[in-house]
This record gives structure tokens, sequence and C-alpha cells, in this order.
């Protein structure tokens, strides 16, 4: 009998095709266990082979990647959720609380949600984020919806835009000034 082949994925291992006798089982071709092949990224940190991507969004010290996207903080938030959307862009914080920080910038600064691409973020509920620093640091353009509220608490800014615009739609923000560096 021929035990087939299992292959390899970026994460999972793999099986070489065996074979073993069909009246007394005694492995005729061993299987051998091929290593997991690991992610190959491309420019935009997506993995070419299963498309697993590493988002440049950071909250709470986390990565948002296709792995987490759906509950990105898992454990952490203890009942709020962090979901992304790639599809629409979206970041929304649902009773949020952010008090971890992110290494946001080449001059050190620290900041509790940290972007490199353009964000939509959508708050749902009471949100806050609490930062010695920055509460938001964003290097894409950042639009802000939704119909919950962000106390953003930063020793500097509660939102930092760094060469990128700034659009606030609805909800209600509350905390430290905002910089905009053009």
């Amino acid at each position: 009998v021929i035990d087939k082949a299992v292959a390899a994925t970026c994460t999972t291992s793999g099986k070489t095709e065996g074979k073993h006798c069909s009246v007394c089982n005694t492995v005729l071709v061993k299987q051998e266990t091929v290593a997991a092949l690991g992610h190959s990224f491309d420019e935009n940190d997506r993995c070419t082979r299963c498309g697993y991507t590493y988002y440049k969004i950071w909250i709470n010290d986390v990565q948002v990647t296709t792995g987490n996207a759906s509950d990105v903080l898992g454990d952490l938030d203890e009942g709020a959720t962090v979901v992304y959307n790639e599809e629409t862009n979206t970041l929304t914080l649902n009773n949020a609380t952010v008090t971890k920080n992110k290494v946001a910038a080449s001059d050190g600064r620290l900041a509790g949600l940290f972007t490199e691409q353009a964000l939509n973020l959508e708050l749902v509920g009471q949100n806050t984020i609490i930062s010695t620093q920055c509460c938001i640091i964003a290097r894409g353009d950042l639009t802000i919806s939704g119909t919950g509220s962000l106390e953003a608490n930063g020793g500097y800014y509660a939102i930092s835009m760094y060469q990128a615009d700034l659009t606030i739609h609805s909800g209600t923000i509350t905390g430290t000034d905002i910089d905009v560096d053009q």
C-alpha cells in the first residue's frame, strides 16, 4: 500500500511517500519528515507562498498579521476586541485599553498605536490609549470614524502625524495635543 506524501507548507512539516504491507503492516519504504518551508516574504511583507502578511501596524506592542487580524490582541484585551480588515484597511477598536508601547520612530519615540501605512481607525465603545510619549504615531494617512470614543493620554501627543494627513469623520477624541509634521 502506498502511504501518500504530504506536502510541507510554510508553517507545517510534510512527509515523503512511503509504502507498507497491506497484510502485516510492515513498513517497506519509510516516510521521511520534510521540514516546514518557512515564509518567503516580498517587499510588502506578504508571503509569496501562502499569503501570510505582516501589516505595518502595531498596537499594544503587537504587530497586526493575517494570523491575528480577527483578534489582534488575543487574551491581552480581556473582552475587548481589536480587529483588522485588510479589504477596508480598517483597524477597529471596540472597548480596547492600550497600555504597552512600540518603539515607533528612529528617534526612539514610543506609541500605543503605530502605523507605517495609511489606516482607517474605527472607534466602537470606550477606548483608551495610554503612553508615556505618543498615543498614536502615523506615518501614513489616518482616518478616524465610528460611534465610539478614544481617550488618548500621551506624555507628548495624543496623535503624532509624520508627513501624512489626519481626517476625523466621527467619534469623540479627548487627550493631549495633536502634532502634524508635514
